[in-house]
């Protein structure tokens, strides 16, 4: 691919500074570290949060695998030996960049970014199974996994890098991806990570306090939430751009409020109260038990059930926001309740422990995640309830006390342990725990979380219900710094008899 072309883009843009040489490139990398595998390479130099990769110009001036440099125009690169290229913001022209030379494979897909607080990963899960049901091949892009068909793979990050995603849609396009379904964090959001994308539509989950040590208040975490939808969704190129949210949450109804000035968007709200008569998809009612859901349904006047094999009210709110999409979409209440209802669940999200009866592990490791979990399970238990948790390391601090006081307030019996300690002592995350504690529970502290788990597991009585919360579908446990083999799923069945 030729400079040429990028600058037309960059000036198209108003971003392009200054440089004159055209040449032809084969790559386009950011990350100092994939220098050696690289090949011709056209260099952007970067700023991020942590690092500033025109620190890191050296490395890449002295690789004989980069062509030339793509920086910002305040940096002085005076005598540099590659030819320079000048832009005003270079992630943004990366972001172009990538876009162009990936053949921009989002235009040729339906595209949809999910975010939220809670249920991102179910409700991607849940649409990209609905829509592969409905014989509409869909990529992933999250926490879990990411990649399409027989190509799937671990997920580092929730959102990754608009590189690397481009790159992955674009491989999925070339074998018959017809659809992305990807989740959104909010830091992915404030990093411009989804620069480039083309969404033909966004679904708004919820909002509770969490990442506060990144985004200091709630208002600016509604407002990192709020770009994908005010700035990634408003600049997409698509000619329908779908908005879905919770008319009758706090945030939901206050997004709703705040886009409802732009006229491009088409919002379509989900509810369980239609007072104000605003809702397209009312939640009439629903059932819960521990064999799954059974949900009453009205689209626009129209009735229909569902039954899901998922659990839990927050489950009911996930299907509500996929079943708002699908229906939008023109699918038939009828499609819409069989590719739901053929969906099993999602690794590490109330998954149930093979061959154990009430043993499940999920993945909630904050406050209101923990009460969505057990405030919904509590009622289905005809025993006791038993839960596991930690609090992870280098993070919020806040949210420690404040989630052993919920799961105080659900459970019957308890264990506290760790969870991801990271570079943290363990023992001292849980003494800020235990200050959430009335201690009115009966429960026991185990820092090691093997044994907390076989602790607990030998408690159950045979009605009992037990949830080992905080880490789900990982397959690892992070102590100072450095990844170990832990699986809340494998070491559960260990001690299943």
């Amino acid at each position: 691919m030729q400079v040429s072309q990028l600058i037309n883009l960059w000036k198209a843009a108003s971003i392009w500074s200054s440089g004159q040489e055209d040449l032809v490139f084969d790559q386009i990398l950011s990350d100092t570290r994939k220098l050696d595998s690289a090949s011709n390479a056209l260099f952007f130099a970067r700023r991020g949060t942590l690092y500033d990769g025109h620190h890191f110009l050296n490395l890449a001036e002295a690789s004989p695998n980069v062509k030339a440099l793509v920086v910002e125009a305040d940096v002085n690169v005076e005598n540099c030996a590659k030819p320079v290229y000048r832009v005003k913001d270079s992630a943004k022209a990366m972001a172009l960049a990538a876009k162009v030379f990936y053949s921009d494979p989002s235009s040729k897909v339906f595209c949809t970014a999910v975010t939220g607080t809670n249920g991102k990963t179910t409700s991607a899960f849940l649409l990209r199974h609905a829509l592969d049901f409905l014989k509409i091949p869909t990529a992933i892009s999250g926490t879990i996994e990411s990649g399409f068909a027989d190509e799937l793979k671990s997920s580092d990050l929730t959102t990754p890098d608009f590189l690397e995603w481009q790159a992955l849609l674009s491989r999925a396009v070339s074998k018959g991806a017809k659809a992305f379904s990807l989740e959104a964090s909010s830091h992915a959001l404030k990093q411009s990570r989804l620069l480039g994308i083309e969404l033909d539509a966004a679904i708004f989950t919820n909002l509770s306090p969490e990442h506060l040590d990144y985004h200091q208040s709630m208002e600016n975490y509604f407002q990192a939430k709020k770009i994908l939808f005010s700035e990634v969704l408003v600049q997409s190129s698509k000619a329908e751009k779908l908005v879905v949210l919770p008319e009758d949450r706090a945030y939901g109804s206050r997004l709703a409020e705040e886009l409802k000035v732009i006229p491009s968007l088409r919002v379509i709200r989900w509810g369980f109260s239609d007072v104000q008569q605003k809702l397209d998809l009312k939640i009439e009612s629903f059932e819960s038990s521990i064999k799954g859901l059974k949900i009453q349904f009205n689209w626009k006047g129209e009735s229909f059930g569902i039954h899901s094999q998922l659990i839990g009210k927050f489950n009911v709110e996930n299907i509500a926001g996929v079943a708002c999409l699908l229906l939008a979409k023109n699918f038939s209440t009828d499609d819409v309740k069989r590719s739901i209802e053929s969906f099993s669940g999602v690794p590490g999200r109330l998954e149930r422990v093979k061959d154990s009866r009430n043993i499940f592990v999920d993945y909630a490791h904050t406050p209101d995640a923990l009460e969505n979990v057990l405030s919904s399970l509590r009622p289905m238990c005809e025993a006791r309830l038993i839960v596991v948790f930690g609090c992870g390391g280098n993070r919020d601090v806040s949210k420690r006390p404040k989630m052993a006081e919920v799961v105080e307030l659900y459970a019957d019996e308890f264990v506290i342990t760790s969870d991801n300690p990271r570079n943290e002592n363990p023992n001292l995350i849980i003494e800020q725990m235990l200050k959430g504690l009335q201690r009115v529970k009966k429960f026991h502290v185990e820092v090691d979380r093997r044994k907390a788990i076989e602790l607990a597991i030998t408690e159950m009585k045979t009605e009992d219900v037990l949830v080992i919360a905080g880490k789900g579908h990982e397959k690892f446990q992070e102590i100072d710094n450095k990844k170990i083999d832990f699986d809340d799923v494998k070491i559960a069945r260990e001690y299943v008899h």
